[in-house]
């Protein structure tokens, strides 16, 4: 079983505890894969990184342009394909909401303060987690709060699928991090999750961002993907993006990647 989690990439971050929590999301989702449960894993990792406050997600997420907070996440089952999404929320946990959406609605995305009859309970850098169980059971999951200084109402890559993140059995998982506007004109997860039926997770994020580099001429972008031989990848373009990946009883966590890792 595999298991993946980032905490978005960008410019040298100030250390707020950033790999110890991470380290944590990860044990949370490993042990939720291990029960055959990919999906719950990777909204319970984000859900932990969410309440923590040290990443751009939940209750560290940055304000908009007048001032206020709203926030998107996601999750794609690739057993089912169905599809969870909040965009533009207030709630505690965005990711949660998003489950929620998939559970107990007939819809893929919904956005603002509708999202508040649809939650059971639940309140309301970019924030990232994938899975993958021993017969090739895959998920996904990101949450945000944005770019900072956004318009008000602009909803990110982590509420579209096949931007921010997809899974697809028999082919793989990813969760993108970076620029939502690059990832939303290119399907950049959808991209990299096609190609590793055939390559390995990390060549797929790498030439997914080529992609990005040679359509838009820049590139913005960090990722984290589990391939169809549940080889992990991590891969960014920006100077770091906190990773923390467990396959099998390989672990391995830091800020920065280099040339990118495959596990």
């Amino acid at each position: 079983m595999s298991f993946a989690v980032h905490g978005g990439a960008g410019t040298v971050k100030e250390d707020r505890g950033q790999i110890r929590y991470l380290e944590r999301a990860a044990e949370i989702g490993i042990e939720l894969t291990r029960k055959n449960d990919p999906v719950n894993a990777v909204v319970e990792a984000l859900a932990y990184l969410e309440e923590t406050g040290a990443f751009n997600a939940g209750k560290g997420s940055v304000q908009d342009s007048e001032g206020r907070v709203s926030m998107d996440a996601g999750i794609m089952d690739g057993k089912t394909m169905r599809v969870g999404a909040v965009g533009a929320v207030t709630c505690s946990s965005p990711i949660r909401a998003a489950l929620s959406v998939m559970l107990n609605t007939q819809h893929s995305l919904i956005v603002g303060s509708a999202i508040t009859g649809i939650m059971k309970g639940n309140g309301c850098d970019t924030i990232g987690a994938v899975a993958a169980t021993p017969d090739g059971w895959f998920a996904a999951a990101a949450s945000t709060g944005g770019i900072r200084g956004k318009a008000p109402g602009r909803v990110g890559d982590s509420a579209i699928a096949g931007a921010g993140f997809y899974a697809m059995n028999g082919y793989g998982a990813a969760a993108l991090t970076g620029i939502g506007e690059q990832n939303m004109s290119l399907l950049t997860a959808f991209r990299a999750v096609n190609m590793m039926k055939e390559k390995s997770s990390l060549e797929a994020l790498k030439d997914s961002f080529s992609y990005i580099r040679t359509v838009l001429g820049r590139v913005n972008q960090g990722g984290i993907a589990i391939d169809s031989r549940l080889r992990i990848g991590i891969y960014h373009t920006e100077p770091q993006m906190p990773a923390c990946a467990i396959n099998g009883e390989r672990r391995l966590c830091g800020m920065s990647f280099g040339g990118g890792i495959l596990l």
